[in-house]
């Protein structure tokens, strides 16, 4: 994972692969290495490392130039320039979050929003009402206590979105339910590089290892009294992963041929589901026998109602 204060250096030479060999022989940890080019890689290392980097190649046949710095770093320099505007930053930022957990207003929609009068006298009996404060088990009682004040509503859903408490009801006894995933799991082994659990319950850390078909998160909240409330997940993940494929072949063509087609193969066989982005970050290629050994790296976004 790639620390918070670090610069983006960029190395340009004759095989700049070799230049990061170099750094790893003097103690240097670099983080996502990337091709800029024939001949250059783009990478980042910590920021108390850049002018040990810069040591180290001042006498070779490297070009190393900084292209950028982290926006922690870039933070920290803010905060150093202008504290005290920084600190009110800081403390606005922090009334906001806690504000967002009042409710201020409630909008009803849905085929029976014309009860949104009579559904606001129910939702400030389950504690729902304006300037209170919303709770993921008063929601669901909510939802229960609206089914029982009307008959022909079939549906009732509560959910807050910012300051805005936003509660759909259809009416109808065949009302057709909104499908929500209600699991997260990986479509293949990995590292969970990030995880962000907006609702559910995280089943996996970050840094972790997992295999195909764990479940990252669960489609629970878990309550006071330590008993689980089934709900649909809100969440996304990043996911590095590994793609093998081999192809027939050798030479330089059948090499370049090789790697386009596991880049399709692996957007074919990933790119759906709860996977919305696919990113190839490394490639690796190798030749024996009249066959060619492809090895991606690859970057997965998942997401569930995110």
């Amino acid at each position: 994972m790639r620390p918070f204060l670090c610069d983006f250096l960029r190395v340009e030479g004759i095989s700049p692969h070799r230049a990061l060999d170099k750094l790893a022989q003097r103690g240097v940890r670099v983080y996502d290495a990337q091709k800029a080019g024939i001949a250059a890689l783009n990478f980042a290392v910590r920021s108390k490392d850049t002018e040990k980097v810069f040591a180290i190649f001042s006498r070779s046949c490297y070009t190393v130039i900084k292209t950028g710095q982290s926006r922690a770093k870039r933070l920290l320099a803010a905060v150093r320039r202008r504290p005290g505007f920084v600190c009110g930053a800081v403390l606005f930022c922090l009334f906001s979050f806690a504000a967002d957990r009042v409710i201020l207003r409630i909008d009803v929609a849905g085929s029976a929003a014309r009860y949104a009068e009579r559904a606001e006298e129910v939702l400030a009996a389950a504690g729902l009402g304006v300037f209170s404060l919303y709770s993921a088990d008063a929601a669901d009682g909510a939802r229960a206590q609206l089914l029982a004040a009307f008959p022909d509503v079939a549906f009732a859903e509560v959910e807050k979105s910012g300051c805005v408490l936003l509660v759909t009801l259809e009416e109808g006894d065949t009302a057709e339910v909104p499908v929500r995933a209600n699991e997260l799991t990986a479509p293949v082994a990995g590292t969970v590089e990030e995880l962000t659990v907006l609702r559910g319950e995280a089943c996996v850390a970050e840094g972790q290892q997992v295999e195909a078909g764990t479940l990252l998160v669960a489609g629970r909240i878990v309550s006071q009294d330590g008993s689980y409330t089934e709900t649909f997940v809100s969440a996304r993940c990043v996911l590095t992963a590994e793609y093998a494929y081999t192809a027939a072949g050798s030479g330089g063509e059948a090499q370049k041929l090789a790697l386009a087609q596991a880049r399709l193969s692996a957007e074919r066989e990933l790119l759906r589901g709860a996977v919305s982005e696919l990113t190839v970050t490394e490639e690796r290629v190798s030749e024996s026998g009249g066959e060619i050994a492809v090895t991606l790296t690859l970057r997965l976004i998942l997401a569930a109602n995110y």
